[in-house]
């Protein structure tokens, strides 16, 4: 029981003062015996909070704390803690440390890239980063940079056998769906049209999008063909939906339109009525109460609107991301984070230093955020390609992350 406690008080330290608590910790295991899952539950947790905290000391404490086999999650926060620190070889170590599948995830290897570059194996990196730049994602389009190589963004049309659409077209549960978005009840239409894309097979699936598109079903063609993993099917994953309420919000407040469309394609993939389990509302996922602090910002008191109707939610999510650029000096990168996060959030990331933003990026504390940031920034890469025939580079976007006392 006392050790339990000393435990516990130890982590109600650290929430006040980690480093102290740490190094409270490290003193204490030496003058009394904890059992082994006690003891590294509590330097796990330790660890990890200073390493969410961004610390300095975090990539020395991560270094020397044995993983156990099964947790991934302190072992690719080893990697995480010395990018921060910029210790190139233990990033190459770390990571050779990590099960072969995740080695073999885009995001691991282009790090491994990026810490052979840097310890002079440039050559070993030119092979990595010439294998991820034919992907069409966010660490393939940096890897392409890397190389100044054309991004791989293509479109790779599904074209289903007429009998195949044909026959989807007479079926029940689809026809259902139909008819439901047809007379306004979006949340039946989706349920029918969920319901039979279960346990289809991937032919079906993507015939099944098409299907979708035709009808104007949109969200639910950009769901199937995610699902048929047909992820080269650009026309059907990232249609230009309300290209004129954006190009209206785009000149208004001096924001890219491709920016506007890959926050709208990340937050609800174009679903109109969507509601989160947060409370966020509509095509860019508004909380009522942001939409009400954003309408008070543009005169409009005590604003009661619709934040299901598309102008309305694109006109104040759009004005919400003018506001977050001008809080953060025009900053794409810290921008789309704020949009996820928050900006006092996207503050405490952070640090005492200048950062590459492609570091800041995949250190980001919060698993959702990074994975946000990534997606929107590869998305908007895309309907640039769409809206102009050529994206701009994603290095081009990617300034060097201020300081805290820069912001």
């Amino acid at each position: 029981m006392n050790r339990r406690i000393i435990a516990d008080l130890i982590l109600d330290w650290s929430r006040q003062d980690t480093s102290a608590a740490i190094g409270q910790w490290l003193g204490i295991r030496e003058r009394f015996s904890f059992n082994d899952d006690r003891y590294y539950d509590t330097s796990r947790a330790l660890a990890m909070r200073a390493a969410y905290r961004r610390m300095p000391e975090a990539h020395q404490w991560l270094q020397t704390f044995t993983a156990r086999a099964d947790d991934l999650e302190l072992q690719e926060w080893r990697i995480r803690t010395a990018l921060l620190a910029e210790d190139w070889q233990a990033v190459i170590n770390s990571i050779a440390q990590l099960p072969r599948k995740e080695q073999e995830e885009d995001h691991w290897a282009y790090w491994q890239a990026r810490a052979l570059e840097q310890t002079g194996r440039a050559a070993d990196a030119r092979s990595i980063y010439s294998e991820l730049a034919e992907l069409q994602s966010y660490h393939g389009f940096l890897s392409a940079d890397r190389l100044q190589l054309d991004y791989s963004i293509y479109d790779e049309p599904i074209v289903p056998g007429s009998d195949l659409l044909g026959q989807l077209a007479s079926e029940p549960a689809l026809v259902r769906a139909r008819e439901f978005h047809l007379v306004g009840l979006s949340t039946e239409s989706r349920r029918e049209w969920n319901n039979w894309v279960r346990g289809k097979s991937e032919p079906a699936l993507a015939a099944a999008a098409v299907l979708a598109s035709e009808w104007g079903l949109h969200d639910r063609a950009i769901y199937a063909a995610g699902l048929s993993n047909s992820r080269r099917a650009i026309s059907l994953r990232f249609p230009l939906l309300y290209r004129s309420e954006v190009a209206r919000a785009s000149m208004d407040n001096a924001i890219e339109p491709a920016w506007i469309f890959g926050v709208m394609r990340r937050e609800s993939a174009y679903i109109r009525d969507v509601r989160s389990s947060a409370g966020a509302i509509g095509l860019m996922q508004l909380m009522p109460r942001t939409a009400r602090y954003v309408a008070g910002l543009q005169g409009k008191k005590d604003w009661r609107g619709d934040l299901t109707e598309s102008g309305t939610n694109i006109e104040l999510g759009t004005f919400y991301l003018r506001h977050v650029m001008d809080r953060f000096d025009d900053h794409q990168v810290l921008a789309t984070a704020s949009y996820n996060a928050g900006p006092s959030r996207v503050g405490k990331w952070l640090t005492d230093t200048t950062m590459d933003a492609d570091i800041w990026i995949d250190t980001i504390p919060y698993t959702e955020t990074r994975r946000y940031v990534r997606a929107v920034l590869a998305y908007a890469a895309i309907y640039e390609h769409q809206l102009n025939g050529e994206p701009q580079r994603l290095s081009n976007k990617l300034r060097q992350i201020p300081a805290a006392t820069g912001v």
